[in-house]
């Protein structure tokens, strides 16, 4: 029999009469394979569309599947979906969710378990009056098992994993945001896990560190981000390395990142408003988390390892230089940047 899964494990869309997307997200590495997968939704009444995302990396390969979805092929069921296209979501207990899919080859049937009990709450962001998001980590350290097959090859896994979701009412030109998840777990013990997300410009971001047992918050008043190293021959201009500082009076985290490649998506928008670019991104991770006590600043972990980021920004369409420069007035005491 099945538990009851929390009411917090739902999908909000169907429920909520002003929402326009949904997400959730997976993301799983171990030492021969990487991934990640997506179950996007996106509605303005009974018009919409969805997406079942998976990329894969196997050495330097990349296995991409990116398939749209009509409304009418996607069912929502409190906490689960299930596209008609062989691809979904369940959770079968409140901490246990199993996605599944089928497409071009690659198949994935794996299963995701919580290791974090304490449960951390949704960060909303206010985009403006009529316009919000909410970001939620639902499992930020989860074991993950079971089976990849890519052609005639099978992966079988059983490593560490991460899995968040958003929703909210929003247009992809509105907002540009960065996030990163990066997991290193040598044993439950000493597992460590960060994750940021912020909306650019528009509302504080929030860090999240996962030490041992011990949940460590960062608001943005309590971290400074750097985007350097930037990379101008790509269109738009990507930034090669990440620095985050953050103290929030009793830990200090040092964060940066390194960009080991990127996949370009480029989500069109109606008429002339610009498009959202995304860069879903491979990167080489390299962190030192202190504790104050006593006057004293004292070293309680130190680690590096790959992790995955995402940076967005707005590209094309006509009125690109308009919206550019409007983003730019709100970004200007936010963003920092080293070139």
């Amino acid at each position: 029999m099945r538990d009851k899964p929390l009411a917090e494990n739902k999908w909000h869309i169907n429920k909520q009469k002003n929402l326009t997307i949904e997400w959730r997200y997976f993301n799983f590495q171990q030492s021969n394979i990487s991934g990640l997968f997506s179950y996007v939704v996106l509605k303005t009444g009974k018009i919409g569309k969805a997406y079942s995302i998976c990329r894969l990396y196997t050495g330097k390969k990349k296995h991409r599947i990116l398939r749209k979805i009509k409304l009418s092929n996607v069912h929502i069921e409190n906490n689960d979906i299930q596209f008609l296209t062989q691809s979904s979501m369940n959770f079968i207990s409140p901490g246990t969710a199993i996605i599944r899919g089928n497409a071009h080859g690659i198949s994935w049937d794996l299963e995701y378990t919580n290791n974090i009990k304490q449960g951390i709450p949704a960060k909303k962001y206010r985009i403006s009056p009529l316009k919000n998001l909410s970001w939620k980590i639902y499992m930020p350290s989860a074991s993950v098992k079971g089976i990849i097959r890519i052609e005639n090859k099978t992966y079988r896994i059983k490593t560490d994993g991460y899995m968040d979701g958003n929703w909210g009412r929003w247009i992809g030109y509105d907002l540009v945001w960065s996030w990163l998840q990066f997991n290193s777990c040598k044993n439950r013990q000493k597992h460590f896990s960060v994750a940021l997300g912020e909306l650019r410009g528009f509302d504080p971001g929030i860090i999240i560190v996962i030490h041992g047992k011990e949940r460590i918050l960062f608001d943005k008043q309590n971290y400074n981000i750097r985007y350097q190293q930037w990379n101008k021959k790509r269109k738009p201009c990507l930034p090669e390395e990440i620095v985050i500082s953050a103290d929030n009076g009793e830990y200090v985290l040092r964060l940066k990142t390194k960009l080991r490649l990127a996949d370009k998506i480029v989500e069109k928008t109606p008429f002339l408003s610009p498009d959202i670019c995304l860069f879903e991104e491979r990167v080489k991770c390299y962190a030192e988390l202190f504790k104050k006590a006593d006057g004293k600043v004292k070293l309680v972990h130190k680690c590096n390892g790959d992790g995955f980021s995402e940076y967005s920004e707005i590209c094309g369409g006509k009125l690109k230089p308009i919206f550019s420069g409007i983003l730019k007035i709100f970004r200007g005491k936010h963003e920092k940047r080293s070139f």
